[in-house]
């Protein structure tokens, strides 16, 4: 079942059953009807001028698709931290070959670039350093400099969880 609120621009999406992360964001995408996407897990915190600076991001810059920013881990045993990422799309190109350079919960982009491309369950725990490493060769992307979004870090992550898939997919990528 989904939901759109009373402002037309919000859709709550309700499952019965647990259809696993890359299944919903998917289903979210085809439902969306906008021109951006944003993402943003439950258990993490947006700060108030997130969306306002990524969208000046794109409606300026017609060549990037994907605006990420920085975000600050916080949980019960985590001790806070920025975690930083390049600005510029070459050098987030070259760090993709080691490891996600954008964090999923940071992820702002323009809807029509996604074409086809979806989530796959196949990747989870990892299946947003997939995702962007296909679209990272249509799009430029960009990182502001700046903590935007507060990561929750706990025991029930799944990316720790399953930390053995999590380097499996990693190596497949």
């Amino acid at each position: 079942y989904y939901y759109i609120g009373e402002d037309g621009i919000v859709i709550f999406i309700d499952k019965e059953t647990n259809v696993g992360p890359a299944n919903l964001r998917n289903e979210g995408f085809d439902l969306a009807r906008g021109t951006y996407i944003a993402l943003l897990d439950a258990d993490d915190i947006a700060k108030p001028t997130r969306f306002e600076k990524q969208i000046a991001v794109l409606k300026n810059n017609s060549e990037i698709g994907v605006c990420g920013t920085w975000f600050t881990t916080f949980g019960d045993k985590e001790k806070s931290k920025v975690i930083q990422h390049p600005e510029k799309h070459n050098q987030i190109k070259v760090n993709f070959l080691i490891d996600c350079t954008i964090g999923n919960s940071t992820a702002f982009f323009r809807k029509n670039i996604l074409g086809d491309i979806r989530y796959d369950k196949e990747y989870v725990p990892v299946e947003d350093y997939h995702l962007w490493s296909r679209l990272i060769v249509k799009t430029q992307f960009y990182i502001i400099q700046e903590s935007l979004v507060d990561y929750r870090i706990h025991d029930s992550n799944i990316s720790q969880t399953k930390i053995d898939n999590v380097k499996r997919s990693n190596h497949r990528i």
